[in-house]
């Protein structure tokens, strides 16, 4: 992770907005290159990138969010001499005007039967009979419930609780908002969750606080390509990307006892990702997707099943 990204991370736990001034470095590539342009650019900035599609376009925009100028032009130089990158754009953004702009685009959000997931900043609610609100600050991590793989991993935690027999563990992988974990506390799990990018730590820490659940729920910095438990979680709820659930299958395979949620998945690449699973003693029963994005829910064969 990039200094300038720790030194974010360490004004939110401090309580402080993120720094104002921020820079995006966007990559212009094919659509078929996308996924390859953005591994690489994910590798050289340490940052998430967020990959932008648009119908009818055989165009990619691979943007990537920094907090330092500085940081932002070596990438950008770098960049350009990638193969496949048709053209590479910096341009300053101000965070508070583009979270104002994502608390008017971002309305409350229903899903499933129980979740209705509010604005933080966004007043009283009249919120529909049954529902629980989940508050989130719109921009400030990934999972809002508005892409198919947060929506599919909601849904997917109200079922799992909802029916019994599952535990009340739960280690959730790849937190970006937190919005995962602070529905499995919700529904009385307890929870640790991690992730690799320290501002994305801070901001789970901050929504945790913001929805009550602290006593729930730890948030922790944590690399899933080298560290796990040793303890072992009822459920583990992964919303990470395809190359990387693919290689930890055998660890999520060994660490839970009884429920696998995976997305972040395209869905080219479920059936690469479930294999090392069933061979490991899982039963896929749940895949659902969107045309592009996918979502996959496991649970582990008993002896009798076998």
């Amino acid at each position: 992770m990039t200094a300038e990204l720790q030194s974010a991370g360490q004004h939110r736990r401090r309580g402080l907005r993120p720094t104002q001034s921020w820079s995006v470095v966007t990559l212009v590539t094919a659509h078929r290159h996308a996924d390859a342009v953005a591994r690489r650019a994910r590798a050289a900035a340490g940052v998430e990138p967020v990959t932008i599609l648009k119908p009818r376009d055989s165009r990619a925009w691979i943007d990537l969010y920094l907090a330092s100028a500085r940081a932002a032009a070596r990438l950008a130089d770098e960049a350009q001499r990638w193969p496949w990158v048709a053209a590479v754009v910096v341009r300053p953004y101000r965070f508070s005007d583009w979270q104002r702009m994502l608390q008017r685009e971002c309305p409350p959000l229903p899903i499933g039967r129980r979740w209705y997931v509010v604005p933080a900043e966004r007043g009283p609610v009249r919120m529909p009979r049954g529902r629980c609100v989940l508050r989130v600050v719109p921009g400030t991590g990934f999972g809002t419930g508005h892409h198919f793989t947060t929506r599919f991993c909601l849904e997917r935690i109200e079922e799992v609780f909802d029916r019994g027999g599952m535990g009340r563990t739960v280690l959730d992988l790849g937190t970006g908002s937190g919005i995962l974990a602070i529905a499995a506390a919700r529904l009385g799990a307890r929870v640790v969750a991690v992730d690799n990018d320290p501002m994305a730590v801070a901001v789970a820490q901050d929504h945790v606080r913001l929805n009550r659940v602290s006593k729930y729920v730890r948030v922790e910095l944590r690399d899933v390509t080298q560290w796990w438990p040793r303890w072992k979680p009822d459920v583990i709820c992964a919303n990470l990307y395809g190359p990387l659930l693919l290689s930890i299958s055998e660890a999520l395979g060994r660490t839970a006892r009884r429920g696998l949620i995976l997305s972040g998945l395209r869905e080219a690449e479920a059936d690469e990702v479930v294999g090392p699973l069933i061979r490991l003693g899982w039963r896929e029963v749940v895949r659902d997707g969107d045309g592009e994005w996918c979502g996959v829910e496991l649970r582990r064969t008993t002896p009798r099943e076998k």
